[in-house]
């Protein structure tokens, strides 16, 4: 336990992984790992709890499932920045000298009490944002497609959205 009563972060956050069952592992450092199956292909995701004296956060980082080609990298990050604009909550990186491309949401929760339906939220959110878009980044990385074409309105989670993650 925590000051205030509150739980500890990791705890609360294999809580919140094991309200929504997936299969988990945890690995040194405060690190969960999990392999998502979305709607049209599955991708690893990593979660990272630091609870240190002066500063405890939760970074969620959905890595997509395979690697952007060179000559494809300057077009997905087009569509990366056009994708990120105007998102409320996370974002899409590529590291343009191996291609991988994920979606990170963090909480910076310092002394504040962390619920599980905040760790639920930015969950939920990084799922949806890399389940909804791996279509469109395939197009893009491996179809030719413009990053204009594919670019659509599901930077929020629908209302009344379960999700279809396990």
């Amino acid at each position: 336990m925590t000051e205030k009563g509150s739980e500890g972060l990791l705890d609360l956050t294999i809580k919140t992984i094991e309200s929504r069952s997936f299969s988990y592992q945890l690995e040194e450092g405060g690190v969960v790992a999990l392999m998502v199956r979305g709607t049209t292909s599955a991708w690893p995701c990593r979660i990272t709890v630091d609870e240190d004296e002066d500063w405890r956060s939760v970074i969620i980082i959905s890595q997509a499932p395979v690697a952007i080609p060179e000559l494809r990298r300057q077009a997905v990050s087009e569509w990366i920045l056009r994708k990120n604009y105007g998102t409320r909550i996370g974002s899409f990186q590529i590291d343009l000298d191996d291609g991988e491309v994920y979606y990170k949401t963090e909480l910076a929760a310092a002394d504040a009490i962390v619920t599980s339906a905040m760790l639920g939220a930015i969950l939920d959110t990084n799922l949806y944002m890399m389940d909804s878009s791996v279509q469109g980044l395939m197009m893009i990385a491996f179809g030719g497609a413009d990053p204009l074409s594919v670019l659509d309105d599901g930077a929020e989670i629908p209302e009344g959205s379960e999700g279809p993650l396990q």
